[in-house]
């Protein structure tokens, strides 16, 4: 059968010895059949040969025990999914190497495949790592938005666990029950949803076109929550992603980017040339030419004053 490789070793060498030593037999008498897994692990040992009808049976038993088996260019994958994945862990990618590893999951599940090849067994062994350590990471952040005074650091470090490791089956069902709890507390919740704005808007600027949704993302967000921690995280973000200082991407620098426009209310009979400055909770702030702020409600603005808002 294809799925077994033969071997042959001399019984009058230092090979045999050393096969000897490390797999044993029941029988004294020749031939010797060995079945050894993948592993290494020793599944059969004895004297006696076998042919015809009983052979085929017999090696048939013997595959129940040596698990999923894969070809070589299976192997081939899996080997190169290893490496590419090792290589993201030590340039510090961790979303980069889960999801190398996740490209696997035609082969089987990752984390359990069910093979003893060397290749599936590595790539097992590196599954399980991310997943340890993906499941301390959610326990980490778990434990700190249940306190009593949970921060936004602390939903962005959720939302962070949730974006590097819901690709791996062993975090994805915590990861969906710390969801669960996190839309019972609407502190917690809002503070989440922000957060996950801002690491959606970071990893589009990973891809190619999708650095200026990114910057608008995180720009809008800015804009409409100044002063908060949120916009604060979302000023970092776009100082790693543009280049800049965060002096030049704060709330405030970009609300300073808006051009003066005219604003109308509802009936068309109140009309303000002035620059947008924030649009938070309903409530949008603009600022006049003489440096006065006022607040208005955004369901009193003309309709195209309120699509201009939703475009921001």
């Amino acid at each position: 059968m294809s799925q077994f490789v033969p071997l042959k070793v001399e019984t009058n060498g230092e090979a045999w010895q050393k096969w000897a030593r490390q797999y044993k037999r029941e029988g004294t008498g020749i031939p010797i059949i060995y079945i050894v897994r993948a592993d290494g692990q020793q599944l059969y040992g004895k004297s006696g040969g076998k042919s015809g009808a009983a052979l085929a049976v017999f090696m048939q038993q013997q595959l129940q025990q040596a698990g999923r088996i894969y070809s070589d260019a299976q192997i081939a994958q899996l080997n190169k999914a290893v490496e590419e994945a090792k290589k993201a862990l030590a340039e510090g990618h961790t979303f980069a190497a889960i999801k190398k590893l996740s490209s696997l999951k035609k082969l089987g599940t990752p984390g359990s495949l069910g093979s003893y090849a060397e290749a599936a067994i590595a790539a097992d062994s590196l599954v399980k790592t991310l997943t340890d350590q993906g499941k301390a990471e959610l326990a980490t952040a778990q434990e700190a938005l249940a306190s009593d005074e949970p921060s936004f650091d602390d939903a962005l470090a959720m939302a962070e666990v949730r974006r590097i490791y819901s690709l791996l089956p062993g975090v994805k069902t915590e990861i969906s029950k710390a969801l669960r709890e996190i839309k019972k507390n609407k502190k917690v919740r809002d503070m989440f949803k922000q957060a996950e704005s801002i690491h959606r808007a970071a990893s589009a600027a990973l891809f190619r076109g999708g650095k200026a949704k990114a910057v608008k993302t995180l720009e809008r967000l800015a804009s409409r929550n100044p002063g908060s921690p949120a916009a604060k995280a979302a000023a970092v973000k776009l100082a790693e992603i543009t280049g800049k200082p965060v002096s030049e991407v704060t709330p405030e620098a970009t609300a300073a980017k808006e051009s003066v426009r005219t604003w109308s209310d509802s009936t068309g009979k109140f009309k303000l040339q002035a620059t947008l400055i924030g649009n938070t909770a309903g409530t949008v702030r603009l600022k006049k030419a003489d440096g006065k702020v006022i607040s208005l409600p955004v369901a009193k603005l003309s309709k195209a004053d309120q699509q201009y808002l939703l475009k921001r």
